[in-house]
């Protein structure tokens, strides 16, 4: 087994983190609280998974992931019900304590992954492959709105994907990927942020920094060109732009008026510490509110920006 931090020592890390954040946002703190029990638990789970072997994936087949295809596409194997079972019943579990509404909701879909041991790695697979119809109907049979369902199982699922990720990333670095979702398990960010780097590639590269999104599921983080839209691809730059404070130019939120998405941004550039990326969204919450006053919509949906609505 591998040397790991212990996880009392993650957990107060990651405190400490939140910690500052509340008082650099104390306008947020509130909506901080709310999901500070479920990234505690993530974070716990992360470490705990340690502690089982991870499934065997191997690297992409380079002419389906040029086209697009994420690496765990078809991911669903047998290997993964042990880790998968027990992180998504501690996260369904976190999520029905932090959100007294969704309580009944995760104590419905325990007692299905209680009833049939493959529901984890099925709802994976839906989940991965943006599957509607099984969605929809599992959203009827435990009484749910589909969209309320997707988000819950993302947030439920999404410690045991950045875990996975840790270990996968070797697989797809240095291939070319110029797609706005994720190489790894193809959702899109959820949140981007700015850096200075070396000499790059031209395309990589504008005004000195490179652009790095942040994946709402299994937060890996790849560049893309600052001129692209994610979600529709346009490189049209009057189509194209951002909206910042005078007080925090360094805050940014980018939309794109032909799709109507939006993505917030971090310049990091001129800071000592670059932030987690699982708290940069919470940074930059008051640039949701701003994006979705003027009519537009979230390239990733998650409780955060739709609380903010």
């Amino acid at each position: 087994m591998e040397n790991r931090a212990p996880v009392n020592d993650i957990v107060s890390s990651l405190m400490n983190q939140i910690h500052r954040l509340e008082e650099r946002k104390p306008s947020f703190r509130e909506v901080i609280e709310f999901f500070k029990g479920v990234i505690i638990a993530g974070a716990e789970l992360r470490s705990e998974l340690a502690d089982f072997p991870p499934p065997r994936i191997a690297p992409p087949e380079l002419t389906r992931f040029s086209a697009g295809v994420p690496l765990l596409f078809d991911a669903g194997s047998q290997e993964m019900v042990p880790g998968l079972t027990a992180g998504l019943k501690k996260m369904l579990t976190a999520l029905g304590k932090a959100f007294p509404p969704l309580k009944d909701d995760s104590t419905r879909l325990l007692s299905r992954v209680d009833e049939d041991s493959n529901a984890p790695v099925a709802w994976l697979g839906m989940l991965l492959r943006n599957e509607e119809a099984p969605l929809k109907k599992l959203a009827e049979e435990v009484g749910l709105e589909p969209e309320v369902l997707r988000i819950e199982l993302k947030q439920a699922f999404k410690p045991y994907l950045q875990w996975l990720a840790q270990g996968l990333g070797r697989h797809v670095e240095g291939i070319a990927w110029d797609k706005g979702y994720c190489p790894i398990c193809g959702a899109y960010p959820d949140t981007s942020y700015l850096k200075k780097g070396e000499a790059e590639q031209e395309s990589l590269m504008a005004h000195g920094s490179q652009r790095w999104l942040h994946c709402a599921l299994c937060s890996y983080e790849w560049r893309l060109r600052r001129i692209h839209c994610p979600y529709c691809g346009t490189e049209d730059a009057d189509s194209l732009e951002y909206l910042a404070a005078k007080e925090t130019p360094h805050e940014k939120v980018y939309v794109c008026h032909r799709c109507n998405k939006y993505l917030t941004c971090l310049d990091i550039s001129e800071l000592i510490d670059k932030p987690s990326g699982d708290l940069i969204p919470f940074e930059l919450l008051h640039l949701d509110i701003i994006a979705r006053q003027k009519g537009f919509t979230p390239l990733n949906r998650g409780h955060w920006n739709s609380m903010a609505a």
